[in-house]
């Protein structure tokens, strides 16, 4: 005999399942431009007074000095920190909208 379908999730809790999703995928296709920001407001100052490297240039230079994982460091914690919180978001937005 088939199985029958798996109970459905609606409401507040498939709110909170899809934001946490949302949020997951969101932090990490955004963490390598979060690196680059990170990398570029640090950087020091060019001693000579010639403007600093811009986003593009800093991210070849930091795949060729640290190898191309480089730009994924700190996905694990930025995904735990973010998906819970846009889930929360969007689960009370969902429910009080």
């Amino acid at each position: 005999a088939p199985l029958p379908p798996p109970p459905a999730i609606e409401g507040l809790p498939l709110d909170l399942l899809a934001g946490v999703f949302a949020g997951a995928l969101a932090a990490a296709l955004t963490t390598p431009l979060d690196v680059l920001v990170t990398h570029a407001t640090t950087q020091d100052a060019p001693a000579d007074g010639s403007r600093p490297r811009g986003a593009v240039q800093l991210g070849v230079d930091l795949v060729r000095e640290q190898g191309a994982c480089t730009l994924l460091r700190g996905i694990t914690c930025r995904t735990l920190y973010y998906a819970p919180l846009i889930g929360v978001f969007f689960g009370l937005y969902e429910h009080f909208r």
